[in-house]
């Protein structure tokens, strides 16, 4: 049942126009029960609610550390992506975590991370991403550095 009602969440979602804003009550019903079934205990479900999570993502939305000089996002999707692509222990819910997570400055680091994963699958995915959806410009020298070196290491492929 929780995963045929997220499927029909995430087919609702995707379904709606892109320039479609939802009312906040809305909003707020269905990010907390996406945030429930990210958190499944069947990998399937998680994998949907990720996917269902696409459209919820506020890229825009950060908060300014004014001691440290710093910026973290302020989106609870976003937070919850990046906790799933961190901290997931099925491999499908990392890529999907990284198919699904919107490119932005606080989210490049914990992606090139995944260039490190445990699974050749999430590793490669998370190449493939990189190239086709970020700019080489946006990495600093240090995070190509880490790139190249992961990407060369790897005993797969």
């Amino acid at each position: 049942v929780r995963f045929r009602a997220t499927q029909l969440v995430s087919g609702c979602l995707k379904s709606l126009p892109e320039d479609f804003v939802l009312d906040e009550e809305l909003y707020q019903n269905m990010l907390e029960s996406m945030r429930q079934r990210a958190y499944d205990k069947v990998v399937a479900t998680r994998v949907l609610a990720l996917s269902a999570l696409v459209r919820l993502q506020d890229p825009n939305a950060v908060e300014e550390n004014e001691e440290d000089n710093t910026t973290t996002t302020a989106c609870p999707v976003i937070k919850i992506m990046l906790d799933r692509l961190q901290n997931d222990s099925a491999k499908q819910v990392r890529r999907q975590a990284l198919e699904s997570i919107v490119i932005c400055p606080q989210t490049i680091g914990p992606i090139l991370a995944r260039s490190r994963d445990k699974a050749h699958e999430v590793r490669v995915h998370c190449f493939e991403i990189l190239q086709s959806r970020i700019e080489f410009r946006m990495l600093s020298v240090s995070q190509r550095v880490q790139l190249l070196t992961a990407g060369l290491r790897d005993r797969e492929e």
